[in-house]
């Protein structure tokens, strides 16, 4: 079971003590003591890295809801400024991304990113606070900033606990919570706008409660989230070995102390990652945000659009876990099957450029279509 494992002993050995542990890797494991481990990761590391990406999709989403439920009108804003406010989201994303990916090498890594959380959380409650454009872009900004460690905090602690075969189920299941934030966004949003009592409007009563819960889930991540196996509260010594062994035969796990300028070299010089970046750019420009508004543009009221527009994340969930199965059926074709789920949402953005108002199932049918997400080709 541990022949391969002990090919690469000696290299190994000096590796961990220079990290400051000695791992016995002639040491060997049964499979029950494997899967209890794992089956420990998945009730404990699962669940918090699950929440923490809905959060992060729900607080960005919720635009989308607020747009519905009067933003636009009580911050006086053009259909230009509605979209720029969903774009500037983006860029404070883009560029926190390498700062916060330098400072994930730096910084213990689970401590970082729940400190970031915290933060997104008062940021997001900040947006209920604007009373006009300029401000409101300016806190979106900022929401997008604090949110840019998550997604590739997200891909390290994947790494640290799975093996790599183990990765890709795992992360579409934290990748799925994207259509699920989608599906309770609304029914959230369709509970605040049936209460009519509320003593400020309906979308800033929105982002106050998601900053709330966000916040506290930060707190959460700060003192629950352990860094990596050697802090794995949930773990006896011995669980600890063997989480460590079976992560060993993948190289894998431990938190990196150290930027590597090489490979950022041989990143920036290798055709295949300008190819995966420009994909990646393109596929995100269609944006989900307008597709609550293109449902109310068809007579319905805000309740009413909420109901019509929530099943836009089901359809997602379910487009995920075809693409996750189809590169289970053909491990080799990965590219043929991002080829195809970049489909659905292509037709439902040339559906939306091309129907009348007066073609109402189509119009949802298509905004359901524009909201997928192509990350379940990138997650397999």
């Amino acid at each position: 079971m541990m022949d391969n494992l002990e090919k690469h002993t000696a290299s190994r050995d000096n590796a961990d003590q220079a990290n400051g542990e000695i791992l016995n890797l002639h040491a060997s494991y049964t499979k029950e003591e494997e899967k209890a481990v794992l089956r420990k990761i998945d009730l404990v590391i699962l669940p918090f890295m699950c929440f923490v990406f809905f959060l992060q999709y729900l607080d960005k989403q919720s635009l989308s809801y607020a747009g519905v439920f009067g933003l636009i009108e009580d911050l006086n804003m053009t259909s230009s400024q509605y979209s720029w406010s969903s774009s500037i989201f983006y860029v404070g994303q883009l560029v926190a991304e390498y700062p916060f990916i330098h400072l994930m090498s730096r910084l213990p890594l689970t401590k970082f990113v729940g400190v970031t959380i915290i933060v997104w959380g008062i940021v997001c409650m900040c947006l209920a606070a604007p009373k006009n454009f300029a401000g409101f872009s300016t806190v979106r900004f900022l929401l997008g900033f604090s949110e840019g460690a998550v997604s590739p905090a997200f891909v390290t602690i994947t790494s640290i606990w799975y093996r790599k075969k183990e990765h890709n189920f795992r992360a579409a299941l934290w990748i799925s919570m994207n259509g699920l934030a989608q599906v309770l966004g609304c029914f959230l949003m369709y509970g605040i706008g049936k209460n009519s009592s509320l003593p400020i409007a309906p979308w800033r009563v929105l982002f106050i409660i998601c900053g709330v819960i966000t916040s506290a889930a930060g707190v959460a991540f700060f003192f629950l989230m352990p860094n990596g196996p050697k802090d794995a509260w949930f773990l006896n010594a011995r669980e600890r070995e063997v989480l460590s062994l079976r992560m060993a035969l993948d190289r894998e796990g431990g938190d990196k102390s150290s930027f590597s300028v090489a490979q950022l070299k041989e990143a920036i010089m290798d055709p295949k990652a300008w190819v995966v970046f420009w994909f990646g750019v393109l596929v995100c420009i269609q944006s989900p945000v307008f597709a609550s508004l293109v449902n109310k543009s068809i007579g319905y009221t805000n309740l009413e659009t909420m109901l019509y527009t929530a099943p836009s994340g089901a359809v997602q969930i379910a487009l995920l876990w075809i693409g996750v199965g189809l590169v289970f059926i053909f491990p080799n074709q990965r590219t043929l099957v991002i080829l195809i789920l970049i489909s659905p949402p292509l037709i439902g953005t040339v559906f939306l450029t091309k129907l009348d108002v007066t073609a109402q199932w189509g119009l949802i049918v298509a905004s359901w279509l524009v909201c997928i997400s192509i990350r379940p080709g990138f997650c397999c």
